[in-house]
């Protein structure tokens, strides 16, 4: 849904081609998979430079959910701007 958003209000001409020659969908749901992929692999590569494991999870909860919140926002911000946002 960013990308059809992202498309349809910045980028009318390729929003248009490919909703008239009917890849829009297919083109989204390619963007949606590789966004979901690459938030994993960053979210799990994070968790494992700063030290984030189910030990830490079951010491100190708060900690765990700070430090995971954390990785959440910026996996979300690099994912928007190199896969949603990247023409």
């Amino acid at each position: 849904m960013l990308r059809e958003s992202f498309l349809k209000n910045n980028h009318k001409g390729i929003y248009t081609g490919k909703l008239l020659a009917d890849t829009l969908k297919e083109h989204c749901l390619d963007i949606q998979v590789q966004a979901e992929n690459m938030a994993e692999r960053l979210a799990k590569q994070l968790m494992a430079v700063e030290g984030i494991s189910e030990d830490l999870k079951s010491r100190d909860q708060m900690e765990w959910v700070r430090r995971m919140n954390s990785i959440r926002n910026r996996v979300d911000e690099v994912v928007l701007t190199e896969v949603v946002y990247k023409i």
